[in-house]
């Protein structure tokens, strides 16, 4: 083989494997017409956690309990998914003796209250913001 077509055969070649793989969209050393789209990245709106929390009481107190004072705080982005929401309400036992004010952190995710967890005044819910029910 001539070296004419030697070049051509190796020119073939890198402009075939050369067009395998798909250039990443954050690659700085080609020009954008090479370069895959970004992808697009839709922002997930925190839910409407008072209504969820006020539609599902259920899910977040014992009815026998008879939460009153109901607050909620804001949305947050959860770490494995979904959003925490803190929950504060003054509750009663099951004998009918106050329990005071209690905590919980719930998560919501697709406007369901999924886990609920009791929190203390060492939680980072203690400083949140609440808006009452």
């Amino acid at each position: 083989m001539n070296s004419k077509g030697a070049l051509v055969v190796t020119f073939g070649l890198a402009l075939i494997l050369g067009g395998c793989g798909a250039v990443d969209s954050n690659v700085t050393y080609l020009p954008e017409r090479f370069r895959q789209p970004a992808p697009k990245t839709e922002i997930e709106q925190p839910p409407d956690a008072p209504s969820i929390v006020r539609n599902n009481i259920s899910g977040v107190f014992v009815t026998a309990s008879s939460p009153t004072d109901i607050s909620v705080s804001f949305p947050m982005p959860a770490k494995y998914g979904g959003w925490n929401v803190c929950v504060r309400a003054s509750v009663h036992g099951a004998t009918g003796r106050s329990l005071g004010t209690q905590t919980y952190l719930i998560n919501i995710e697709h406007n369901q209250i999924g886990e609920r967890e009791h929190v203390d005044d060492s939680h980072w819910c203690a400083k949140e913001v609440y808006q009452s029910l």
